[in-house]
């Protein structure tokens, strides 16, 4: 399901146990079912709506969000260069 997000906004504050950050999203009245089924499956299970929507949200991201990959470039110098070529007059013998 896609909801859309129209304005995010987030701030940090300490909770004692560190900074946690602050996350709203505006959701408009056509998916208010939603939210109506989030509360009813948080109070059935007995699980914060906040846990719930970051579970959801994380295994989101990991099945859709597009993987990065890094080029490969080389760890050290090859060819025939000579130390005297990497470092010119410094160059001891």
């Amino acid at each position: 399901m896609h909801i859309p997000i129209d304005y995010v906004h987030h701030r940090g504050h300490n909770t004692g146990g560190g900074i946690a950050l602050q996350l709203n999203i505006y959701v408009p009245r056509d998916k208010e079912d939603v939210l109506a089924r989030l509360d009813a499956v948080s109070k059935e299970l007995g699980r914060p709506k906040n846990k719930m929507v970051i579970e959801a949200l994380e295994r989101y991201l990991r099945l859709n969000a597009p993987t990065v990959e890094l080029g490969k470039y080389p760890t050290r110098v090859t060819g025939s260069l000579s130390r005297r070529d990497i470092y010119g007059d410094r160059a001891k013998p």
